[in-house]
C-alpha cells in the first residue's frame, strides 16, 4: 500500500486484497477513518445547498409602482406650471430685491438731474409728451409686459388674457392702475373669455412715471383707443390703496368701477 502523495494516506490497490483491515489499522493508524468510497456524486450532495437563495435583507424592497407613478405625475405637474407661469425666468419680474424700475436715473443719464434735454421737453407740446411717453412705454411693455400678454398684445388663450380689445384696459383708469398696482388672481372674464391665474403686484418695481407710461401704450394700441394715464393719476391710485397687501378679484373690480376712490 503506497501512500497519497496530496492527503499521505494509504491508497488501496489490488495488491492490498490480501491484506487484512487489522493489519491495515495497526500499521496504519491515519488509515482506520479513510473512506474509499468512489461512488458518491458531490454535485447531487451539494445541489440542493446551490440551489437555495440567500435571506433577504432590509432595504432591499423594491419601490412600488404607484409611488413611482405619483412622483412622475408631480415632476410633469411641475414642468408644466413653471412653463406656465416664470416669464423666462427673467431676474427683473421675480426679483424683488432688485432695484426698483423706473427708479432715479444715474447722473448723465438721459432724464437725469440736470439733463437739459429732459428738462426742456417739460414745455414740449401734449402731442410730443404722449409721443415721449408712448415710446417710453413700448419699451418698458417689451421687458416687462410682452412674456405673458406677448408682443402684439393678444396674450396667451386660456393662460394670459389678451390687452387688445380687452375692456380693462381700455375702461376707467381708476381699476386699471390698481389691477397693475396689487395684481389680480382667480376667475375673470376678458373679452368674452374666461381666465383663472394670477398677476403679481408691479407696485413695489415700477415707479409712478413708468407705470403711466406702460398703461398709456396698452390703451392707445393694437386698435385701442382710450385716454393716457398720468403720473399723477398712478400716484393719486397708489396713494389711495397704500395699506393694501393682497390681490384683487373681478368682483373687488367691478365694485371699484361703480365706487371710484376719492
Amino acid at each position: 500500500m503506497k501512500p497519497d502523495t496530496e492527503t499521505n494516506l494509504p491508497v488501496k490497490d489490488p495488491s492490498d486484497a490480501l491484506v487484512p483491515e487489522e493489519h491495515l489499522a495497526e500499521h496504519h493508524p491515519e488509515a482506520k477513518n479513510a473512506d474509499y468510497a468512489e461512488g458518491i456524486d458531490v454535485t447531487q450532495v451539494h445541489g440542493a445547498i446551490l440551489r437555495e437563495k440567500s435571506d433577504p435583507h432590509d432595504g432591499q424592497e423594491p419601490i412600488p409602482v404607484w409611488i413611482i407613478a405619483i412622483c412622475l405625475g408631480v415632476v410633469l405637474w411641475g414642468g408644466y406650471y413653471l412653463g406656465k407661469n416664470t416669464a423666462n425666468f427673467r431676474p427683473d419680474i421675480f426679483d424683488t430685491h432688485a432695484a426698483a424700475i423706473g427708479g432715479p436715473a444715474a447722473p448723465g443719464a438721459p432724464g437725469a438731474a440736470g439733463d437739459t434735454k429732459a428738462e426742456g421737453a417739460a414745455a414740449d407740446s401734449p402731442e410730443k409728451q404722449l409721443a415721449a411717453l408712448m415710446k417710453e412705454g413700448k419699451s418698458a411693455y417689451g421687458s416687462i409686459c410682452a412674456s405673458c400678454h406677448q408682443a402684439g398684445g393678444g396674450g396667451q388663450p386660456g393662460t394670459y388674457p389678451p390687452l387688445a380689445g380687452s375692456e380693462w384696459v381700455t375702461g376707467d383708469s381708476h381699476v386699471l392702475i390698481p389691477i397693475v398696482l396689487h395684481g389680480v388672481h382667480g376667475p375673470m372674464t376678458v373679452a368674452g373669455a374666461q381666465y383663472n391665474n394670477n398677476m403679481q403686484a408691479w407696485g413695489p418695481t415700477i415707479k409712478d412715471k413708468k407705470m403711466a407710461a406702460i398703461l398709456t401704450y396698452i390703451r392707445q394700441s393694437w386698435g385701442n383707443n382710450a385716454s393716457p394715464v398720468t403720473p399723477e393719476e398712478v400716484g393719486k391710485i397708489r396713494e389711495a390703496f397704500k395699506d393694501r397687501k393682497t390681490q384683487w378679484t373681478e368682483a373687488e373690480l367691478l365694485q371699484l368701477k361703480a365706487n371710484p376712490p376719492k
